[in-house]
């Protein structure tokens, strides 16, 4: 046990009944960020890592369920692009504030366009700093 590397990890956990259109998310300290229209709603992850030894977790995760529409967008993303330090001096950090941002101005985009200018967005604000984590973001439209 003294010796056990004992650090947790963060997850979003999707499912969706492509008959139904029901979602179930469960989350380990990230969101999942839904696209309807022009409104980003966040849908919040637990508090708690998974599988972190200096948290005692007594049950599981919260189950969060919702009815998806066509043309609904879903972002599940790693904490890294959201602490990404960079802007004008290198010292602020990327923020989810500001994603959110670009989700809701890129809306009615397809998610190969979000792409692009989520990428172009955030490589504009790390400039010169160093990346400090994992990035990833993973984007579906649900097309009913």
């Amino acid at each position: 046990d003294e010796n056990l590397y004992n650090d947790g990890f963060d997850i979003g956990f999707c499912c969706i009944d492509l008959g139904t259109g029901q979602l179930s998310f469960a989350g380990a300290q990230l969101p999942l960020l839904l696209v309807r229209g022009e409104e980003v709603t966040r849908i919040k992850g637990d508090i708690l890592p998974l599988g972190d030894g200096h948290f005692v977790r007594k049950k599981g995760y919260k189950d969060h369920h919702l009815q998806l529409k066509k043309g609904d967008a879903l972002f599940l993303f790693s904490d890294g692009i959201i602490h990404q330090f960079g802007g004008p001096d290198g010292t602020k950090k990327f923020s989810l504030r500001r994603l959110t941002e670009l989700l809701k101005e890129t809306s009615a985009q397809d998610l190969c366009k979000v792409k692009e200018q989520t990428e172009e967005l955030f490589l504009e604000w790390k400039g010169n700093t160093p990346q400090t984590d994992d990035v990833l973001m993973i984007g579906l439209r649900y097309a009913a």
